[in-house]
């Protein structure tokens, strides 16, 4: 029987982002692996883990104990907000003494919602820039999922962006990597991002490396090397 996975995510994830038939997640599901993939480019954790818990209420205990979860957890500041599109979750406007300030992309983004401009500005001047705390976010995100590694098979938690500063116990069936995802690669230049150059925003021999990583961890349950990942930066 094949190794099920679910797998939740953003653009590093979503396979509907790119048509690349090597990236990493394809390359799984060529070595066999069952993956039901419910990652969004663009959302944020809140909304991911909302769709976590409807598989997992509407999944029975003994199925859950056959599944792989893989949660790659985004930027903490893209809200669930009940009237944004998942996509539109990526908003995250700098607000700078006191002016709000969104970029091109966000700007194109709120025109598609001119009944909450005023509340988004509001918001984000208000409460999001004194209440930003990314590391306590990034850790209770960690810390919830840490609590369902009795009920899968083995759990991978990655965040993309955002540093876990306290060190998670690695078990045989919880794992935290200490190298964001976002870091495993190099940056993409600004054209290469555009323009949708890079699949999940990663190079061909990364894809590569990430599968054979995930595939290790989940037949072995040996640790992803973060030590493989700082070596291919530099190719």
């Amino acid at each position: 029987m094949s190794e099920k996975i679910w797998l939740f995510g953003d653009s590093y994830a979503d396979q509907n982002n790119n048509n690349d038939p090597n990236s990493w997640v394809r390359r799984l599901q060529r070595l066999g692996y069952d993956i039901d993939n419910f990652a969004v480019a663009g959302s944020g954790p809140e909304y991911q883990l909302s769709l976590f818990y409807n598989q997992m209420n509407t999944t029975s205990s003994t199925k859950l104990k056959e599944i792989n979860l893989i949660f790659l957890i985004s930027a903490c500041n893209r809200i669930n907000f009940s009237f944004l599109n998942p996509r539109d979750q990526i908003i995250k406007p700098k607000i700078t003494f006191f002016k709000f300030k969104p970029s091109k992309m966000e700007l194109e983004i709120l025109e598609k919602y001119p009944n909450y401009m005023n509340f988004l500005e509001d918001f984000y001047r208000y409460y999001f820039m004194h209440n930003n705390n990314s590391s306590m976010l990034i850790e209770k995100n960690v810390g919830l999922l840490s609590l369902y590694k009795d009920q899968f098979k083995s759990i991978l938690a990655w965040p993309i962006f955002d540093s876990v500063n306290r060190a998670f116990s690695y078990t045989d069936t919880f794992c935290v990597p200490s190298l964001r995802m976002y870091e495993i690669d190099t940056e993409e230049s600004e054209q290469e991002s555009q323009e949708n150059i890079r699949a999940n925003h990663m190079r061909p021999h990364v894809h590569e490396e990430l599968a054979n990583q995930i595939e290790r961890w989940i037949m072995r349950g040996k640790k992803i090397n973060i030590h493989k990942f700082n070596l291919l930066r530099n190719k």
